[in-house]
């Protein structure tokens, strides 16, 4: 069975990480992608795989703007977290990608798969 973040959780992290509470511009946003990990999309026939549900999770806070402030910093930390609470580990060759790749989100630049693609490439299983 997939962990899946609640809200609170997140609203943690956030404080944790960037220091302050969270302040929502869309929270929405982030409720449903945990509805999209946790359920799925109602006309696809296969079950999601983890990096779609990663790749929901980042797109939906980074590109949508959940968030007042920090959206890219706690997207790329979330999704760390979901990911290790799931037993992989995010592991970019390239140290300088993982500012990359946010910043990319946030301007349009992939689509949900390419994002998706970028987790199922940058991650692997722990032993």
């Amino acid at each position: 069975m997939i962990w899946i973040p609640s809200i609170e959780l997140i609203e943690e992290i956030f404080k944790n990480q960037i220091g302050i509470d969270p302040q929502y511009t869309h929270r929405e946003y982030l409720e449903t992608a945990l509805d999209l990990m946790k359920w799925g999309h109602p006309m696809k026939n296969s079950e999601m795989s983890i990096w779609e549900q990663t790749a929901i999770l980042m797109r939906n806070i980074v590109q949508f703007h959940v968030f007042t402030d920090g959206n890219k910093r706690i997207g790329i930390h979330i999704t760390y977290v979901f990911l290790r609470k799931n037993g992989y580990m995010l592991d970019p060759k390239d140290p300088e990608e993982i500012f990359r790749f946010p910043m990319d989100i946030a301007q349009g630049k992939l689509s949900l798969d390419e994002i998706a693609h970028w987790y199922h490439q940058h991650a692997k299983k722990e032993s």
